[in-house]
């Protein structure tokens, strides 16, 4: 999963262990500054409270090969009031 903010981005590698989101490795991407401070944070924290959810969506497309709807989720304040 990618994150993004102006012209910086990072990456976020969700590890699987049973089917599971087991640990979640952060890191740059290649030829773009990396996320710093607050986007980072925001990011860090999106990836953990999504990391189940992302995890389902990625098998139902990549191995099930389902359709699977497009999900913008912004602001993360949302995510801070459980509403995501």
């Amino acid at each position: 999963m990618h994150g993004a903010y102006q012209d910086r981005e990072s990456k976020a590698e969700i590890l699987m262990k049973n089917g599971e989101a087991w640990r979640i490795a952060f890191s740059s991407v290649a030829g773009r500054r990396p996320l710093k401070g607050k986007k980072l944070d925001e990011f860090t924290l999106l990836v953990e409270l999504k990391a189940s959810d992302i995890v389902r969506r990625w098998t139902g497309f990549f191995v099930l090969r389902r359709h699977v709807k497009p999900e913008v989720i912004f602001p993360i304040a949302e995510l801070y009031r459980g509403k995501v």
